[in-house]
C-alpha cells in the first residue's frame, strides 16, 4: 500500500513539473513566433497589418495554448493571395502611387501619372504564406521542447 501511494505521490510530483515547463515552453515559443511573424509581415504604408498581431492566451489548469491572430483585413490577402482583376462598375481602377495619395485620396495639385494612374487590370498579390510557413516552423519547435522535457524527466 505505501508503495502505492509513494508512486502516485511522484507521479503527481512529475506530473505538476512537466506541465511547469510546457507551459513555460509554449509560452516562450509562442512570443517568439509573434516576434517572428511581426518581422516578416510587410510594413506598407501605414503599418496597421503589423501592428494587428496579437497573442490570445488560452491556457487552463489543465492544458496550455497559445493563439497568434492578426485580425487585419489586410492580412487575409498577403496569406493568400489575390487573382488578376479589373474595375466591377466603374471603367477603370483608382491606383495611388504614393502614401499621401493612397491615405488621402485625390487632393488638389494630384497630378496623373505621378500621384495615381487608371487602369483597366491590375495583377494579383502572390500569396506570402507568411503564418503557414511560421506554424511549421513553431510545430518543429514545440516537438523539440516536449522531447526534451520528457528526456530530462527524473525518476
Amino acid at each position: 500500500m505505501k508503495q502505492i501511494a509513494d508512486a502516485q505521490r511522484a507521479v503527481s510530483r512529475i506530473s505538476s513539473v512537466v506541465r511547469a515547463q510546457t507551459r513555460a515552453g509554449i509560452k516562450k515559443i509562442a512570443f517568439h513566433a509573434l516576434k517572428k511573424l511581426i518581422s516578416e509581415t510587410p510594413k506598407g504604408y501605414t503599418g496597421e497589418t503589423r501592428r494587428s498581431w496579437h497573442i490570445l492566451n488560452r491556457s487552463n489548469a489543465t492544458s496550455s495554448s497559445f493563439v497568434v491572430t492578426n485580425k487585419s483585413k489586410i492580412m487575409k490577402f498577403l496569406e493568400e493571395g489575390t487573382k488578376a482583376h479589373g474595375a466591377r462598375t466603374a471603367s477603370a481602377l483608382f491606383v495611388p502611387l504614393n502614401r499621401r495619395t493612397a491615405l488621402g485620396g485625390l487632393r488638389k495639385g494630384s497630378k496623373f501619372g505621378k500621384d495615381f494612374v487608371f487602369a483597366k487590370k491590375v495583377a494579383g498579390i502572390q500569396p506570402m504564406h507568411i503564418a503557414e510557413k511560421r506554424s511549421r516552423i513553431v510545430e518543429r519547435q514545440a516537438d523539440r521542447m516536449i522531447n526534451g522535457i520528457i528526456n530530462n524527466i527524473k525518476l
